[in-house]
This record gives structure tokens, C-alpha cells and sequence, in this order.
């Protein structure tokens, strides 16, 4: 049971941190060619919806180990050849500056989940330790300092 939890927990990660990448993309004007979570052989496949009759739709997959992902862009390989008519969304022809964001973005996601998490937990109620003395040895330090079983410490000095 604890491996189905390991393999969901990094399975999300993984999805989170593509996820940015994609959205970022499509956000820079960039075509995605394909998004896939999950490497090896591709359990399922789905062709998005086509947004332009001169490039092929997104291709969704999920494959059959989930220890993987990628989001493969128009013209992010140097030695494709990209059409000069849809050369304008390929990853290459964008400015530097978009490119950076689109790299940076898988990371800044996991952290924006790491955020997210450590916020919801710090919603809920948690229980601390009381400040009330326990047992206080008659020989000790404490005892002499005048510290009984049930004080309560509201303060240090």
C-alpha cells in the first residue's frame, strides 16, 4: 500500500511541475505538440482540440510508468525543421525571456504546490504540548527555583 502512495505522490509531483510547463507555454504563444504524463509504452491517447488548420492538435498521452513526463514544444529540438508559416510559435522563434519562463515554470509550480500544502495544513486545528509542569524532582534545580507539579509557565524570563 505504501508504494501506491509513493507512486501517486511523485505521480503528482511530476504532473504539477509539466502542467506548468504547458500552461506557461501555451501562455507564451508557444505550440505544444504533445503533453505527456508517464513514460514507456502510451496507455491512452487524446488529440486536443485544433486550434489552427496549419498545426496539428495537442497530443495528450498518459504512459505506463509514472515515474516521467515531458511536454514537447514545436522547435525546441535545433535540428527540427519548423515550416516558415508556423515558424512564429516555435519554441526557438520566441524571445529569450519567454523561453525562460516557460523553463522555469515546472519548477516555480512544485514550489507554488509546496506553498499550497504547508498553507491548507496550517488551517486546520493542531494540538501543542501544554505549558504545565509535570513531575519536578525534590533534589533538582527546578524545585529549588520554586517550580511545583501543575505550575503553569506563561513567560520565560
Amino acid at each position: 500500500m505504501e508504494f501506491l502512495y509513493i507512486v501517486l505522490m511523485i505521480g503528482g509531483l511530476i504532473l504539477v511541475h509539466e502542467l506548468g510547463h504547458f500552461l506557461v507555454a501555451r501562455w507564451m504563444g508557444v505550440h505544444v505538440v504533445e503533453f505527456a504524463i508517464g513514460v514507456g509504452p502510451k496507455l491512452w491517447v487524446k488529440k486536443g482540440r485544433q486550434k489552427r488548420p496549419d498545426l496539428p492538435p495537442t497530443e495528450y498521452t498518459v504512459g505506463a510508468l509514472p515515474f516521467g513526463g515531458f511536454v514537447k514544444m514545436l522547435g525546441t529540438d535545433p535540428h527540427e525543421i519548423v515550416p516558415p508559416e508556423i515558424e512564429a510559435v516555435s519554441f526557438n522563434a520566441r524571445p529569450v525571456w519567454r523561453r525562460f519562463l516557460v523553463m522555469i515554470a515546472g519548477p516555480a509550480f512544485n514550489i507554488l504546490l509546496a506553498l499550497l500544502i504547508y498553507f491548507c495544513a496550517g488551517l486546520f486545528e493542531s494540538e501543542l504540548p501544554s505549558s504545565r509542569v509535570g513531575d519536578v524532582d525534590s533534589n533538582g534545580a527546578a524545585w529549588k527555583a520554586g517550580l511545583r507539579p501543575g505550575d503553569e509557565i506563561v513567560a520565560i524570563d
